[in-house]
């Protein structure tokens, strides 16, 4: 088990909003509120085999401010009483909701797994979590939704994801975000499909664009392209979808460059080469050394991108 220290809490967050890939929480947001947390590391393969993880993620307005978790012991406690099951450590949900997993986990007293549900990277849906792209049978029920006013509602197990959205959606007051604490899964499950150690590789991430070292070594998969330095041509408005959505037009010395942005999802075209989600399309601000997220690509400003392949899982099932 290893403490984060702020360190390495700092490094966490920058290599994280390279790999969240335009989406996530902003790496400012995320900065100030991990601030002055302490929280422990846990790999996968120290947990015993049948010791049960839970996630914590927030659901609900894009725009709205990161809702306080004091109650959020007392949800986990209406969660194990109503499953039977006692909960060991937090499984993040995605990379890009660090500061919601710290905060969550400095409330808790429970470690973090080094892992997360959906394959070192954020993604744009449900249906993109690692295990459902296995093949796996996976729902975030049964569940706990925690409201800002501290009222907790469980969720019965669900047939699937698609019930479970809808379930939850429905409890998450307008304008406003609520917490869910569900996604059981047991560590053995963990170890076999989800071991790739996503905290540990953004940390790793992080200590190289602090100290403005390659990439290219500390990337989970092979990198295709790049890195590159473009400068922002032209930003259109895509087609919604309930996914913020633009097209930005940008040059670098490798030509001219297209990238279709709809949350996470993204595509990359160049002069040679197209490149789409689930391929890691990565936007980074090398002076600074975090990356960039996606309503922060504005005309004029100079940005680096590099693309790294997708997870074996990602190729094999798609």
């Amino acid at each position: 088990m290893t403490k984060l220290t702020p360190v390495l809490i700092d490094n966490l967050i920058r290599g994280a909003s390279l790999l969240s890939c335009g989406g996530g929480l902003k790496f400012s947001e995320q900065i100030k509120l991990a601030k002055g947390k302490r929280v422990q590391l846990v790999s996968p393969n120290e947990l015993r085999l049948n010791d049960w993880c839970a996630t914590v993620s927030e659901v609900g307005a894009a725009d709205a401010p990161v809702m306080a978790k004091t109650k959020l012991p007392q949800a986990i406690k209406l969660l194990e009483a109503k499953t039977g099951k006692t909960i060991t450590a937090l499984i993040p949900p995605e990379v890009g909701q660090e500061a919601i997993v710290i905060d969550a986990a400095a409330i808790t007293g429970l470690p973090i797994v080094d892992s997360d549900l959906a394959g070192c990277r954020a993604v744009p849906r449900l249906s993109n979590l690692a295990l459902v792209i296995l093949g796996l049978k996976f729902t975030m029920s049964p569940a706990v939704v925690l409201t800002a006013v501290g009222d907790s509602r469980f969720i019965s197990q669900q047939s699937n994801l698609k019930t479970d959205e809808t379930k939850i959606r429905r409890l998450v007051p307008r304008d406003q975000v609520v917490t869910l604490v569900g996604g059981l899964v047991q560590a053995k499950t963990i170890c076999r499909y989800l071991n790739y150690s996503s905290y540990t590789t953004a940390i790793s991430l992080g200590t190289a664009l602090g100290r403005k070292q390659s990439l290219k070594l500390v990337l989970p998969t092979p990198v295709l392209f790049g890195p590159k330095t473009a400068i922002v041509l032209a930003v259109h408005s895509g087609t919604a979808r309930g996914f913020d959505s633009k097209i930005v037009t940008m040059m670098s010395a490798a030509g001219r460059l297209k990238l279709t942005v709809e949350n996470e999802y993204m595509k990359l075209e160049t002069d040679r080469q197209t490149f789409a989600f689930p391929q890691l399309i990565m936007v980074f601000d090398s002076v600074n050394g975090r990356g960039v997220h996606s309503s922060e690509l504005t005309q004029g400003k100079n940005f680096d991108l590099v693309v790294a392949d997708a997870f074996a899982f990602w190729k094999e099932k798609l």
